[in-house]
């Protein structure tokens, strides 16, 4: 049988994966380090703040260092930031090499929310994003 209508996700996050709109950083190379913090819940990162944060461009600078290691770095600045209680939305300044090799000082977001099966889950992204728009939820 064949339903003239198309099923619709009730799951945001679970689209947003695997649309694209969320990078899920609980995949290697990025998993061990999880761990290693002891991150056991979901993690994902909006694709602009993995672009300003993690991902690598083709320069020297960048090249010479490796994207595991700036998630690593990313963590280390997370862990200096008070997350008394229960948080949902924290932001702190992080420090990054850029493309040109000099370091500069940028704003992170991080969003305390429950996933798609009521579980919590962290969310990083800019300062300017918001999660509701990110999973397409409004």
């Amino acid at each position: 049988m064949h339903w003239p209508f198309r099923k619709t996700s009730d799951a945001p996050r679970k689209r947003a994966l695997r649309k694209g709109w969320l990078i899920d950083m609980q995949k290697e190379p990025f998993l061990r380090f999880n761990q290693f913090a002891k991150l056991t819940f979901p993690v994902a990162m909006s694709v602009a703040a993995h672009r300003e944060f993690i991902k690598l461009s083709n320069t020297a600078h960048h090249r010479a260092i490796s994207e595991d290691f700036r998630w690593i770095s990313l963590l280390q600045s997370l862990g200096e930031v008070d997350l008394a209680g229960d948080f949902q939305e924290t932001m702190w300044e992080h420090s990054v090499i850029e493309p040109d090799g000099f370091v500069r000082s940028k704003t992170v977001k991080l969003v305390s929310a429950a996933d798609d099966l009521g579980n919590e889950a962290l969310t990083f992204m800019l300062p300017e994003e918001s999660l509701k728009t990110i999973l397409r939820v409004l």
